[in-house]
Parts: C-alpha cells; sequence; structure tokens
C-alpha cells in the first residue's frame, strides 16, 4: 500500500511539473510575441508618416512648387535664388514666392515640434540649408541608402529617451531638377532621405501591461490546472484506500468459505481480482500434482500453463478466468492442463465471479476432467485480435487527448490579447484537430495500418468550413477512394490543412466575387499529385517559399521533404500549390 501511494505521488509531481512548464513555455512564447510586436507596430507608424510626407512632396514636386503670399513666417526662399520667376507680383499687387517641396515639408516640421505629430526631418549629405544637416544616426542611415539599401531602421537614444527611428531615400524626378539641377543631381539619382522617429515610451507602457496582463491570465490558469490535479489526487488517493479495505473484506471471506470448499469433492479454487490463487483444495493437487505451497501466491493462467482445445497455449486475455473477473459473467469452457510431472490433461472448467457490492472481488473456479470424453469431439477456435484493440484504444486516446490540447488553445486563443498570437494560437489549434481528426478515422478504420482518404480529407475540409468566420469561401473537394499508410496521410493532412488555411487567410478579401478553393487528390500507379488552387489574389512575384520566416510555407515544404516527394507554386487565375510523391 505504501508503494502504490509513493507512486501516486511521485506521478502527482511529475504531472504538476509538466503542467507547470507547458505554462511557462506558453508564457515566454506570448512574452516573446508582445515584445516583438512593439517594434513592428512603430516602423508601421513610421512608414505611414514617411508615406504621408512623400506624397505630399509629390504633389508639390508634380505642381512645380506652389506659389503663397510673402509674410513674416513665409519669406523668399534664399536658396532659390537661382529659380526663374521665384517672386511673382498678381495683378492686384500681392507679392507671392514659390514654396518648392523642401521649403514646404520644413515648415510643417516646424509646425509639429511641440505637438504629438510624429517627428520628421529632411536631410542630405549635400546640403543647401544647413538646417537640413544630418545627425550622427541620420549620417549613418544615409550611408546604408547610399550603399543600395531600401531603408534602414534602428533604436536609438534622443535627449535620453528611446526611439524607433527609420530612414527611406527620396530619388530625383523630373520635377526635382527645377531646383536641384544646379547640385548636379540628374532624374533618377539619391538626393537625400526623410528619417522619422517614433517614441517608444508609450509603446513600452502597452507592451508591459500586455505582457503584465499575459502573466496574470497564465498564473489563473495555472492555478486552476493544479486544483483540478489536486482533486484527481485526492480522489485517486481515496480510491486506493478503499481498495485496500476491499482486499481486507476479500481475505475474510475466503477464509470463512476455505473449509467449506475443502470438503467438496470437486477440483476448486479461488483467485483475487488479478488472477493470484488464494485458495485450492485438496483434489486441485491430486489432479494437477502440484502442491499446496506451490500454487498458492501464483498466476493460476502461468501455473497451470493452459492451453485451449487444439492444444495451443492460451494468452491471459482469452483465460476464462480473467474475463469473468473483468466482466463478472459465468463462463464454461473445455482447456488443457499441464500438469507438474509433463502430462497434459482435458479438462472442463467452470468460472464463477465472487462479488460484493455490485463490484467483482475475484472468481471461484471449479475443474472436471473430461479426457476421455472428448477424444472424438470436433475443436472450436475463439481467439481475441489483441492487437487491435489496443490499437483502436490507442488512437481513441490519442485523438481524445488532441481535442483536450486543441480546446486548450482555443481557450488561450480567445484569451490573447494580441491578433498575432492569437493567429498563431489558431494555426497550431488548426494544425492539432487535422492530427485528431486522423486519428478518429484510424479508430473508426477496420484495418488499423491505412485510412481512406476521400473519408479523412473530407473530416478534414469540413471541420475547417465550421471555423470558417469572416469570408464564406467554397471549399471543392476532388479526392480518389484509395487508402494510403498512416504516415503518409499524416504528412498530407498537414500539408492540406496549412495550404487551404494560406488560402482563406490570404487569398480573399470581403470585395472577392465567388471565391473557391479546390483541393484534389489523384494518383497514376505509384505517383500521387496532391494540388490546392484557389481563385484569389495569388502568390506574390518573385516568391521564395523556403526563405519564409513565417511557418506556413516552409512547414509544407518540409512536410513535402518527408514524404520525399517535389512541389510546384505559381499563379493561374490565383494561387495553385502541388505536391507530387511516389508511394
Amino acid at each position: 500500500m505504501r508503494e502504490e501511494i509513493r507512486r501516486v505521488k511521485l506521478y502527482s509531481v511529475l504531472l504538476v511539473m509538466i503542467w507547470t512548464g507547458l505554462i511557462v513555455a506558453l508564457t515566454f512564447l506570448q512574452y516573446l510575441e508582445i515584445s516583438n510586436s512593439t517594434e513592428r507596430i512603430a516602423t508601421m507608424m513610421a512608414e505611414s508618416a514617411f508615406t504621408k510626407d512623400e506624397l505630399y512632396r509629390k504633389w508639390n514636386t508634380g505642381h512645380g512648387g506652389v506659389y503663397v503670399p510673402v509674410t513674416d513666417d513665409v519669406k523668399p526662399n534664399p536658396y532659390l535664388i537661382h529659380v526663374q520667376d521665384r517672386d511673382i507680383v498678381t495683378d492686384s499687387g500681392r507679392k507671392l514666392t514659390l514654396v518648392n517641396p523642401a521649403y514646404m515639408s520644413r515648415q510643417v516640421y516646424e509646425m509639429a515640434i511641440d505637438t504629438d505629430v510624429i517627428q520628421t526631418h529632411l536631410t542630405s549629405d549635400v546640403l543647401i540649408n544647413p538646417v537640413n544637416k544630418p545627425d550622427t544616426w541620420e549620417k549613418l542611415a544615409l550611408a546604408k541608402l547610399f550603399g543600395g539599401a531600401q531603408e534602414y531602421v534602428s533604436v536609438d537614444t534622443i535627449d535620453g529617451e528611446k526611439y524607433l527611428r527609420f530612414m527611406r531615400p527620396f530619388v530625383t524626378s523630373e520635377g526635382c531638377l527645377k531646383c536641384h539641377a544646379v547640385q548636379g543631381y540628374s532624374v533618377g539619382e539619391i538626393r537625400g532621405g526623410i528619417s522619422v522617429s517614433i517614441p517608444l515610451r508609450k509603446l513600452s507602457d502597452i507592451e508591459t501591461n500586455e505582457i503584465l496582463l499575459s502573466i496574470i491570465t497564465h498564473s489563473l490558469i495555472w492555478v486552476i490546472g493544479l486544483a483540478v490535479l489536486a482533486v484527481g489526487y485526492r480522489k485517486i488517493y481515496d480510491m486506493m484506500y478503499e481498495l485496500a479495505e476491499s482486499k481486507d473484506k476479500l481475505h475474510e471471506l475466503n477464509e470463512q468459505k476455505s473449509a467449506i470448499l475443502s470438503s467438496t469433492g470437486e477440483a476448486i479454487l479461488g483467485v483475487d481480482s488479478t488472477g493470484i490463487i488464494i485458495f485450492v483444495n485438496p483434489v486441485v493437487e491430486q489432479i494437477t500434482g502440484y502442491s499446496r505451497d506451490e500454487l498458492l501466491g501464483k498466476s493460476h493462467h502461468i501455473v497451470l500453463q493452459r492451453r485451449n482445445k487444439q492444444g495451443n497455449p492460451l494468452e491471459e486475455a482469452d483465460c476464462p478466468v480473467f474475463k469473468t473477473i473483468h466482466d463478472g459473467e459465468r463462463r464454461r469452457e473445455e482447456q488443457i492442463f499441464r500438469c507438474k510431472n509433463g502430462t497434459f490433461i482435458n479438462v472442463e472448467v467452470f468460472a464463477a465471479p465472487i462479488k460484493k457490492g455490485g463490484r467483482v472481488q475475484g472468481a471461484v473456479v471449479s475443474y472436471y476432467d473430461i479426457t476421455e470424453q472428448i477424444s472424438n469431439r470436433e475443436t472450436i477456435k475463439r481467439s481475441l485480435d489483441e492487437k487491435e484493440i489496443l490499437l483502436k484504444e490507442i488512437h481513441h486516446r490519442v485523438k481524445n487527448n488532441l481535442q483536450i490540447i486543441s480546446s486548450f488553445l482555443s481557450l488561450q486563443k480567445e484569451s490573447s490579447g494580441s491578433k498575432e498570437t492569437s493567429d498563431a494560437l489558431g494555426e497550431a489549434e488548426s494544425r492539432v484537430m487535422a492530427m485528431a481528426l486522423l486519428h478518429q478515422s484510424l479508430y473508426r478504420s477496420e484495418n488499423m495500418s491505412v485510412v481512406r482518404l476521400d473519408a479523412y480529407f473530407h473530416s478534414l475540409l469540413d471541420n475547417m468550413r465550421k471555423n470558417m468566420k469572416s469570408i464564406p469561401i467554397e471549399i471543392i473537394e476532388d479526392v480518389e477512394a484509395v487508402s494510403l499508410p498512416i504516415d503518409t496521410i499524416m504528412c498530407c493532412g498537414l500539408i492540406v490543412n496549412e495550404l487551404v488555411m494560406n488560402s482563406i487567410k490570404y487569398a480573399f478579401d470581403e470585395e472577392s466575387e465567388n471565391p473557391q478553393i479546390l483541393f484534389s487528390f489523384k494518383t497514376e500507379g505509384d505517383l500521387c499529385n496532391m494540388t490546392v488552387k484557389d481563385n484569389g489574389r495569388g502568390y506574390p512575384p518573385g516568391l521564395d517559399a523556403a526563405s519564409l520566416e513565417s511557418l506556413g510555407l516552409p512547414i509544407v515544404i518540409n512536410l513535402v521533404k518527408q514524404l520525399g516527394g517535389e512541389y510546384f507554386l505559381g499563379n493561374d487565375g490565383g494561387a495553385y500549390f502541388r505536391v507530387s510523391f511516389r508511394l
């Protein structure tokens, strides 16, 4: 009893450690996601500010500059003295001066200094106006741009505060030559850049709050999990004590009946709930040749070396005594016993359950020597395929466990404060469900080694249809009714899951007409061709799937390698991805 309690405590500690490790891992992953999102958001804000300024400059440049009234704040630009008609006078006598894109941008930047508007700065390595002189960071950024970089982004410190700084080049256009031709620029040359500075303090505060919320949420889930484990431990602990009490009562019962059973003329023995012999009468000793001491405490199945009527050794699962112990039903069966001296005798076995409080505590087994009676009987083979039953149970349990994991991921997704995290958890939930559906198909299949493709993929795609929340997309199936090995179908299922999810997420928008996704699986001899095609926007030009940092297409490529196959992707009225492999 002490050993059993020690095991339960050990298993409980292991479960707590595993549960704690899982929560810590999930918390850490979400922390990384939140931490990375701050800089991404700041970069998006900087790109938006740059795009806005660039559009203003293009508008001004497209008009060759604009004329505005001369005031105390807007005076003729001394750096445009070489431009013809820099200053004009209207028919009414009003003085106007030419404002080029650089002059306009600088005045707008000066207006934004004391506001919450994102700060931008026009700069160049060849200066006309000293105000545009680059600082240390901008000099480095300009060097990167002149070296061929499309943009330069990094975190810098300004007046003791952290900023995300962003710079893209501005390129000389035909309209720019009006003011900058005297500097020797030609169309297409880089004149400088616009730098954008995003303060990270507010974003860092938001990041801290999200991290704190994540820690609190995961801590609450961890505490709930510990509570569930504690309740389960207590129930198991109580069940162990009940079992010990039942054994004690069964021992008393056996002692009370031993005197009666010893006096009968039949060979009778008693076994406990595990099949261990706890009582034998003298007739058993006479028939088998074993003494009482040689039988007590041993497994009745092993010591008597049971065989069926055909003379084949019986597996423990086929033993009628064990069946009676398990289901509480009476049984009568013919068997062959091996006696101590090596001879075999034919016996008729009667097994009756010992019940107390509706629970089977053991069994009483009686034997009759029927060697002479069965010399001319026909034999009947009865056996159970334990392997199939065990495999079905394994697949059933694996399917249940995967569905539990999927539920946890779904709960975590709903509680996530980050869209990126929610999307990532949603993708993980979809992958887990793809594996769970395969085990469900195996559980329902008559053959444990293969699964029908059409049934499995229909379940997989139907699950994706049910979880489609935004755009109603028609998913068309064209799958041959063939069966494949488990490992192959697992890879195929995960590939289809990733490709269809990518189409659902990226191929369509709310304005798409009749959005469709076609999935087909065809075979030509031992060659299998699997295609996912949509009528959406298609892949971006020059896409290199192997170099992507996201999980989707790289996962698909790795799975294709596991199949030993090849993949082809491109656009044909939408994106298509075809996988070919041999069985």
